[in-house]
Order: C-alpha cells, then structure tokens, then sequence
C-alpha cells in the first residue's frame, strides 16, 4: 500500500507540474495577437468586395502607368502610414521619425514593386490591397508593439512587456491605454474630419495630420479613400483618355458602396492583455513554483523508496 501510495504522489505531482505548464503555455499564446488577426480577416473580407480579384488592375501599356504607380500606388502605403500616427503624439510624429517612417515606406515599395514597375507589368488593385495587409504587420512590428501582430508568447519576452504583465497597476501602464485607445471605435465622420489629407487625384492621397490609433476608424477611412481614388482616376478625363485600367469598360457604378464600422471586426486587444498577464503570472511566477513543489516531491518520495528498500 506505501509502494502506491508513493507512485500516486509522484504521479500526481507530475499531472500538476505538467498542467500548470500546459495552462500558463495556453493563456499567454493567443495574446493581442488572435485579435488583429480577428480583424485582419474582416479587412481582407472587404478587400475582396471592394477590390475584387482581376476587377481593377492597372494596366501597364498605360500611358500614365509609371504616374499612377509611383504616386497613386505609392501613396496608399504613405496614407496606410500616416494615416495610422498618432499626430497629437510628439514620439510619433517629429520629424525625425516621419523621415524613417518614409525611409521605411520607400524600402518596402521597391522591394515589392520595383521590379514589376520596370518591367512595365499590370498591377492588381487587390495584389496591392493585400500587400498592404503585410505591410500594415510589418509597420506595426517595426514602429508600434511587437504584441498586435504577433503571439503572445513570443511578445511577453520583448523589452519591458513581462514587467507590465505583472504590475498590479496593469490597466494604468502606457501598453494597456494604447490597446484601449486603439480598439476604441468613434463616429466616422468625426474621425474622418480630424484626418488632413489631399486627394483624392492621380497623385494618389497625401496624409499630413490624423487622430492615428482608433483601428477600425482609421481602416474604414483608409478603405473609403481608396475607393474614391479608384473612383477619381475612373472618371477623370487625363485617365480615361491614357486608359489607366486594363478593363476599359469600367465606370463609377462597378464601385460598391462605402463601408462602416459594423463591417469590420472589433477587436478587443485589452482583453487579450488581461488573460496575456494571467498566463504571464503563472508561466514566470506559478510554473516554477509548482515545477519546483513538483520535483521535491518526486525526488523527496524516491529517497524515502530507496531507504525502505521499496
């Protein structure tokens, strides 16, 4: 009976060891992570509404082809960018950071597009639209947090991020207001008023002041936008006489309507930073505890065996 007795402690000791981990693993992954990609699937959704696979491409033999890509193309990275800062933020828009925001922007457009822009190929508004996706994740990484496009187990080990986790004045820190103010949805309108911008037009959308974080104001504005430069090089006469668009027989009604707040995904990034500090208190502070529990155990019940030469 000692003999199982002993056995039942170790194997218990191990179930509790090995679920703690398990948990702790399973709570800190998802992170705010699963919520942008939530998001980013609703984005694409419209995308492919708005800007249908094969509908609008640009069509190389254009006569304003080179105009139209390295301005109106470029521009919609620039305006993806821009639109995104936070202008009321000295950190994000001195001038200094908008000078690598563009160095960063000029990068990224010729390495995606530099070739195809040589080689004078058609261009896909969709391909475009869903380069900008790619692009939307790597400016965020690279400039904002890590945490929106990424797991949550790799997150809590960047700079900083465990110490907020653990702080017991969580919901105050800089990195819990942020994903607030971001998944805080305002009136469209109002939002869009506070985005300063020229276009639309040929030379595409200049972005030179913007309220920045609210993310599914900020994408309706953006997805709206583009929508009314598609619309503009369909209807303007330079454009319509240079044939910017493969298909010519396109007019302003192959257009669909604008869309609102309610056709994207909502995010909620603070909840995913709530059970993301949950998972971090018991992965750091939890897990070794039991880990270390657990083997004493195990190691203290095998000791006692082998005295009693059981």
């Amino acid at each position: 009976m000692k003999k199982i007795g002993k056995r039942i402690s170790i194997v218990l000791a191990a179930i509790g060891m090995g679920t703690t981990a398990i948990i702790s693993v399973g709570l800190v992954t998802p992170g705010m992570g699963l919520e942008s990609y939530k998001f980013i699937n609703s984005v694409k959704k419209q995308i492919n509404t708005n800007f249908a696979k094969n509908k609008f491409v640009i069509d190389g033999s254009s006569l304003v082809y080179e105009m139209i890509v390295n301005s109106a193309i470029k521009s919609s990275y620039k305006a993806d960018a821009l639109s995104s800062t936070n202008w009321y933020s000295a950190k994000e828009s001195n001038s200094k950071r908008i000078d690598e925001y563009n160095k960063f922007i000029d990068n990224w457009f010729d390495a995606r597009w530099g070739e195809t822009i040589k080689n004078k190929q058609d261009i896909d508004l969709n391909d475009v639209s869903m380069d900008l996706i790619k692009f939307d994740k790597a400016f965020a990484t690279e400039f904002h947090s890590y945490g929106y496009v990424n797991p949550g187990f790799t997150w809590i080990f960047k700079k900083g991020v465990a110490k907020d986790m653990l702080s017991f004045n969580l919901k105050n820190t800089e990195m819990y207001q942020e994903a607030l103010e971001k998944q805080t949805t305002i009136e469209q309108n109002f939002y869009d008023s506070k985005v300063k911008h020229t276009g639309p037009g040929l030379n595409g959308i200049d972005v030179t002041s913007s309220l920045g974080s609210y993310i599914v104001n900020n994408k309706v504005w953006f997805i709206n936008i583009q929508r009314a430069n598609v619309d503009y090089a369909l209807n303007d006469p330079i454009a319509k006489a240079a044939g910017v668009f493969k298909d010519k027989t396109l007019t302003s009604a192959d257009l669909p309507s604008l869309i609102t707040a309610d056709d994207l995904y909502q995010p909620n990034f603070t909840s995913g930073i709530i059970v993301t500090a949950i998972g971090t208190w018991m992965l750091l502070v939890i897990t070794p505890i039991v880990l270390t529990s657990g083997t004493i155990v195990i190691v203290t019940v095998n000791v006692k065996s082998k005295k009693g030469g059981q």
